[in-house]
């Protein structure tokens, strides 16, 4: 049985080397949003699976969806051990905008403990901490779990192309539980396991009014403004209060149980706010993330823009269907459509389920006695607003349960300019899955 110390003096003997891997692994761009960067999505898969065979697996191998490609590695140890499905995502997002950050994204910089670029929290480090727990626990001997592992490139568009990936290889994905590292702390010093995330559906609208831009002083309050109409529908959406007003938007809710009201209590206690975490963990939301129409430069231009667009998305929550709420959201907007102005596209970009997890899950317990070797602090469990369209996957389609740990903090600026990872957390996220992970024989 491997001992804490030995855990803790690997990782010291290797602190270099695993952090000259990561910067590697940083440097690539694999921005999936961007069609330009598809073939550093690709490197960074065969980066994954380089790191994999390094680490011991049996076989680890890039693999074709019907989109950016993903990675699959297994471990096998004997029949009677369970099997864990590690998941994690090796594609991040754009870097925009450049300007704001302090280094190059994509030119790891360390400063005082954190290392700067974008992917360091989100989830680069993040997803080679089993990997790096599995390596170690491989080389003396004391894997505890046939592991199996399955990385993808499309995680910051929604995981487009994985539910069809999973239909596909449901055997080859077979597992008894998940575990996912892509979340994080509750603070610098206490840990936090995340049972249950929203479901999504991310669109873009867009509306077309006159086949060009006119000319508004000729043809202001003539011609109808795509922009005022846009408006007005936004304006539809929610009232004063923040109430969604698209009708059965609220429909089939289910009720918090008694074990997620004890957990939030449990939760506000340690940070306060009780009535904003409740929105975000057991709330439906939709929120405008931007808005597009005629000109936005230095000084004025005085048009009638021809289209305006949006992007809306909607976090949604058990009971909620992704395919049923986004009708209801097609069906107010052309309600509210003055139809005889305007053509209308509405265009679903992402679009997946929420998942809440049993805590009494045998996964869970582990990670309680994993945790307690590494924190002071006893575990937060909490249910994200965020989302994590995999998780509804590996319930929905593999049946199986996802254990959400991470190593991250709040304030490390995921999917913004200075994105960082405080390189102590990586090293204490490897001795926690080591512990996870190795036998308990």
């Amino acid at each position: 049985m491997i001992e804490t110390p030995t855990i803790s003096h690997f990782i010291k003997d290797h602190e270099q080397a695993l952090q000259q891997e990561l910067i590697n692994f940083l440097r690539i761009p694999s921005v999936s949003s961007d069609p330009l960067h598809k073939d550093d999505v690709r490197r960074a898969a065969e980066f994954v699976q380089d790191q994999l065979i390094n680490a011991g697996v049996d076989s680890a191998k890039v693999m074709e969806s019907t989109g950016l490609p993903v990675v699959f590695a297994e471990r096998f140890i004997e029949a009677s051990l369970p099997t864990l499905l590690v998941y994690g995502h090796f594609d991040v997002q754009p870097a925009d905008p450049i300007e704001l950050w302090d280094s190059n994204p994509f030119e790891p910089t360390i400063k005082e403990g954190k290392i700067y670029a974008r992917g360091a929290c989100d989830d680069k480090a993040q997803m080679m901490i089993p990997i790096k727990a599995f390596e170690l626990l491989n080389q003396v001997d004391d894997l505890g779990y046939n592991l199996k592992f399955l990385f993808e490139g499309e995680e910051e568009v929604g995981s487009v192309s994985l539910a069809q990936f999973i239909k596909e290889n449901t055997t080859l994905l077979h597992s008894d539980a998940a575990i996912i590292v892509d979340t994080f702390q509750f603070d610098a010093e206490t840990p936090a396991i995340v049972y249950g995330v929203k479901g999504a559906i991310m669109l873009n609208i867009e509306i077309q009014g006159p086949e060009r831009d006119m000319h508004s002083g000729l043809y202001g309050g003539i011609i109808k403004n795509p922009a005022d109409e846009l408006s007005r529908i936004i304006a539809s959406f929610k009232d004063e209060e923040g109430k969604i007003l698209i009708d059965g938007f609220y429909d089939n809710l289910v009720t918090p149980s008694a074990s997620d009201l004890a957990h939030l209590e449990n939760w506000a206690a340690k940070s306060g706010g009780l009535n904003e975490l409740k929105i975000q963990a057991y709330e439906p939301t939709l929120e405008v993330n931007g808005i597009r129409s005629g000109y936005g430069g230095e000084g004025g231009k005085t048009i009638i823009p021809a289209k305006a667009s949006a992007k809306i998305s909607m976090r949604i929550v058990p009971g909620q269907s992704a395919e049923a709420v986004f009708k209801k959201f097609t069906e107010h907007v052309s309600k509210m459509l003055r139809s005889d102005h305007f053509e209308i596209n509405i265009e679903q970009l992402a679009g997946f389920e929420a998942a809440v997890m049993n805590t009494e899950h045998w996964i869970f317990d582990k990670a309680k006695l994993a945790c307690a070797q590494t924190y002071d602090a006893d575990i937060v469990f909490q249910r994200m607003g965020g989302s994590i369209p995999v998780v509804g996957f590996f319930n929905e389609l593999l049946g199986i349960q996802s254990l959400l740990i991470g190593f991250g903090l709040e304030s490390d600026n995921i999917h913004a300019p200075n994105e960082h990872y405080h390189l102590s957390n990586y090293y204490r996220g490897i001795e926690t899955l080591a512990h996870l992970l190795k036998s308990t024989s």
